[in-house]
């Protein structure tokens, strides 16, 4: 096989991270020693009311 997808890594909380994020398509990447440990994209639905300026 040419290409292979990829796999998330287990999350080590003694090790350190690095976010990655990539505002245009509002979508964020965790990983820890270069391996993605966590992923997330789309859009928030609604900010957290503190964020709300009144």
């Amino acid at each position: 096989m040419a290409t292979s997808a990829p796999v998330l890594s287990y999350y080590d909380l003694k090790k350190p991270v690095t976010l990655s994020v990539d505002a245009g398509s509002k979508g964020a990447v965790l990983y820890q020693e270069e391996k993605p440990v966590a992923s997330r994209s789309g859009r928030a639905s609604k900010p957290p009311e503190y964020l709300i300026d009144n």
